[in-house]
């Protein structure tokens, strides 16, 4: 991605342990303009994205930026979808959800500012699509924030599920499509 004519990277760091099977990390990686971060089953970790200056470590600030967030459902009626949870702990200026195939859950805390996203894919979706029973993924889009003047932001994300699954978080920037098509399941986010 470019801004104000200067090349940017997202840099995208755990803060927290970081606790895979051997080899699962070969798994994160950027295609098509979709990163995916494998994760933990019933656990959680903590992630820092900081956009910075290419090829530097310098962070960069942007004037607003957009992040979606997608769940893998694997088409195979025998995998059972994961539940979802992200908290941000400084809310963003604003959120979308989605309504097609995931049920969102967004609570805020009374303790602080942050906000939490829990989202459930619907078998029905897949089944609606008429593939189920192939043994592939489809990935859904569940959410996307926008935050402003800001280099980056903090999440802690976590999948409830059953063992022997590894999720992973799928994320892209810039989906200003996603975010016009289902405005109305826009949301401010309370600062209190």
């Amino acid at each position: 991605a470019r801004h104000a004519g200067v090349d940017l990277d997202l840099v995208v760091r755990n803060t927290t342990p970081y606790l895979l099977p051997p080899g699962s990390s070969a798994r994160n990686r950027c295609r098509h303009g979709l990163a995916g971060v494998a994760l933990p089953i019933n656990g959680s970790t903590e992630l820092s994205f900081r956009f910075v200056e290419g090829g530097t470590d310098r962070t960069v600030e942007l004037y607003a930026f957009v992040m979606s967030f997608f769940q893998g459902m694997s088409l195979d009626e025998r995998v059972e979808p994961v539940k979802e949870v992200m908290m941000l702990p400084d809310p963003p200026e604003r959120y979308w959800t989605s309504g097609r195939g995931v049920k969102v859950d967004v609570a805020g805390s009374g303790d602080d500012a942050s906000l939490t996203f829990v989202s459930k894919l619907e078998r029905r979706a897949a089944e609606a699509s008429g593939v189920a029973g192939q043994r592939s993924l489809e990935r859904v889009f569940t959410h996307a924030v926008k935050f402003a003047r800001r280099g980056g932001f903090r999440a802690t994300v976590g999948f409830l599920g059953s063992a022997g699954h590894l999720p992973e978080l799928y994320f892209s920037g810039g989906r200003s499509d996603v975010v016009e098509a289902n405005d109305d399941s826009a949301g401010e986010a309370q600062t209190s």
